[in-house]
C-alpha cells in the first residue's frame, strides 16, 4: 500500500472534528456490510440475537461489549505495542475479528470494523489522550451495535 495514501488518510482523519469523525467511521462500517450484502453474502447476524430479550441485548451490545472490546482489542494492543502504527492497527483488527467467529464473512466484516475502530483509537489518541480515544471508540461501537440491534429486534 502506498505510504503517502496512509499518511494523507491519517491526516484527514486527524483534522476531522469529532461530530464528523464518528459518523464517518459508522459509514465506513456500513459500507463494508452493504457491499457484502449486495453481493449476496448473508452475515447470519440473527444467530447473535436468538432467544434474548431486547433489554438484555441492549445492555450487552451497547454497554458491556463496547467497553470490554475497546479495552481488549483497541486499548491494549495499541498501548502495549507502541512501535509501528500499521502493525498495531492490523493486530488489533485481527484480534477483533477472531473474537467474532460467527462465520467467515462476519469475521471479514469485523476485521474491517476492527481497522476502523483501531484507526479511530490511534487518531484520537494522537490528537487528544487515551481517555478521549477510548471514549470515542466506545461511543462509536455502542452506536454501531445499537443500530444493528434495532435492525434485528424490531
Amino acid at each position: 500500500m502506498n505510504k503517502s495514501i496512509i499518511i494523507r488518510t491519517y491526516v484527514f482523519l486527524h483534522d476531522l472534528p469529532l461530530y464528523l469523525f464518528i459518523p464517518l467511521i459508522l459509514i465506513f462500517n456500513l459500507t463494508i456490510s452493504i457491499i457484502l450484502s449486495f453481493i449476496g453474502i448473508n452475515l447470519n447476524g440473527e444467530k447473535i440475537f436468538e432467544s434474548k430479550s431486547f433489554t438484555s441485548m441492549l445492555l450487552l451490545a451497547c454497554i458491556i461489549a463496547p467497553l470490554l472490546e475497546t479495552l481488549l482489542f483497541q486499548y491494549l494492543p495499541i498501548e502495549l505495542f507502541k512501535k509501528r502504527a500499521l502493525a498495531r492497527i492490523l493486530l488489533s483488527s485481527v484480534l477483533f475479528s477472531i473474537a467474532h467467529p460467527y462465520n467467515f464473512y462476519y469475521m471479514l466484516v469485523m476485521f474491517f470494523m476492527g481497522i476502523s475502530f483501531a484507526t479511530a483509537y490511534s487518531v484520537q489518541r494522537k490528537k487528544h489522550n487515551r481517555t478521549y480515544a477510548f471514549s470515542t471508540v466506545c461511543i462509536t461501537h455502542c452506536l454501531w451495535n445499537f443500530f444493528v440491534l434495532l435492525e434485528f429486534m424490531l
